[in-house]
């Protein structure tokens, strides 16, 4: 957007920049889907700030996400403006879960978090891979303890994890849905959420050919814009997007001529394509036309190009 200038209008002038008003300031952020330039008219003068503020945020649509890659930059939709933070390091640590046993004992487990989500004040829950076992969701109850506590396990391996309705739901890469219901623990013994039971709500009946050995498959769990849990169906007015660390449903018509209904931009920045990587033919991240089935890049401007095989994930600022 570049930068904006304000300032004061001449006294021969009756009007200027800071008289702008309400209704027309809130044309011009409606026209501003990065976050940055947001932050840029806010900054702008303090006329703008209180129209912003008071006009505009309680129906102003979210800001479009930002491409993170792992190497801590940040490129905004829709024109790939450059965004650097500076974050510690992390660490490849491992986490502890405390889980019950049958016989009232106890043993701890070691496990890396691979999704989280804040479902309240009360409940975090996150998809976890255990070092030499399959996935599994564990909770914990911030504030009151330091360790994760996990319930039941299926054996299975999840490819993505939503909180829907009250209950948490997992997808096996065959399609599976499954539901999890945690339990809120209690305050006289400390201890704290658990998954308590899990039920398989979807089973895809078994393919009748075999996927081919070039084809990656991935299933993603998004919250849609009117509250439905989607997986796959039309998708009429909203746009997806999609990577494994974090989802959202947005629609299009909220951000102008920048995004098309019934679309998907998806990131891959699984731990499967690190260990095995993406097949060559088949791009890592890109927009699929859901009408169409047809797959092209993201657009971010005429100045930087999204490689198919660049490995990122969404962030929503």
């Amino acid at each position: 957007m570049g930068a904006w200038l304000c300032k004061a209008s001449p006294a021969s002038s009756p009007l200027g920049w800071p008289s702008l008003l309400p209704e027309l300031a809130d044309l011009v952020l409606r026209r501003l889907p990065s976050l940055a330039d947001r932050v840029r008219f806010a900054s702008a003068c303090r006329h703008w700030r209180h129209a912003m503020k008071q006009y505009s945020l309680p129906s102003l649509p979210r800001p479009l996400p930002w491409l993170n890659f792992s190497d801590g930059r940040f490129r905004s939709l829709p024109d790939g403006e450059l965004h650097s933070f500076q974050f510690r390091k992390p660490t490849d640590t491992l986490c502890m879960a405390h889980t019950a046993g049958v016989r009232s004992s106890s043993r701890s487990t070691d496990f890396r978090i691979r999704k989280v989500i804040i479902c309240s004040r009360d409940l975090v829950v996150a998809k976890v891979n255990y070092q030499h076992g399959p996935c599994a969701v564990v909770c914990c109850r911030p504030g009151t303890s330091s360790s994760w506590s996990t319930g039941l396990c299926n054996g299975l391996w999840y490819q993505d994890m939503a909180f829907y309705g009250g209950k948490i739901y997992t997808v096996t890469i065959e399609g599976d849905l499954f539901a999890h219901e945690v339990s809120n623990g209690t305050a006289d013994t400390e201890e704290g959420p658990a998954v308590s039971r899990v039920e398989r709500v979807i089973q895809v009946a078994a393919a009748t050919t075999t996927t081919p050995a070039n084809c990656a498959t991935r299933c993603y769990l998004v919250i849609s814009c009117t509250g439905k849990l989607l997986m796959v169906e039309s998708l009429g007015d909203e746009v997806l997007f999609v990577s494994s660390s974090c989802s959202r449903a947005v629609a299009a018509s909220s951000h102008g001529d920048y995004l098309q209904g019934n679309r998907i931009y998806f990131l891959d920045d699984s731990i499967a394509s690190w260990f095995f990587g993406t097949p060559s033919n088949q791009p890592a991240c890109g927009v699929y036309d859901v009408s169409s089935s047809t797959i092209h890049p993201i657009p971010l401007g005429q100045q930087w190009h999204l490689s198919s095989q660049s490995k990122a994930s969404w962030f929503f600022p």
